[in-house]
């Protein structure tokens, strides 16, 4: 999934369902379900790529990443514990320090 030109694009950028629309997500969903998956693996597959998206933003066009004091989340996923927990914990792997995320 993270193959998708829209994760190598540069900032700025937003998206929504006019990208990652039902008929996106049900072809994954599909192959998912075809391989054995779960339907909870393929939900948390489906956030992990949420999460993996942002961490890679960061390392790869924010040269100052490094100097992260903290990351706001705002919108929908602000709610989302999953969410927020594991881009704190990838953010703080990838930058060899505690990097809080709320």
């Amino acid at each position: 999934m993270m193959q998708d030109p829209f994760f190598s694009r540069e900032p700025p950028k937003t998206t929504g369902r006019e990208l990652f629309s039902p008929s996106w997500a049900q072809r994954f969903w599909d192959k998912g379900l075809a391989s054995g998956c779960s339907h909870d693996d393929l939900v948390a597959t489906f956030s992990m790529l949420t999460v993996t998206s942002i961490a890679h933003s960061y390392e790869r066009f924010c040269p100052w990443a490094h100097l992260l004091a903290e990351v706001v989340i705002s919108g929908g996923g602000s709610h989302n514990h999953f969410l927020i927990s594991n881009l704190q914990r990838m953010l703080s792997d990838r930058m060899g320090r505690e990097i809080p995320v709320r």
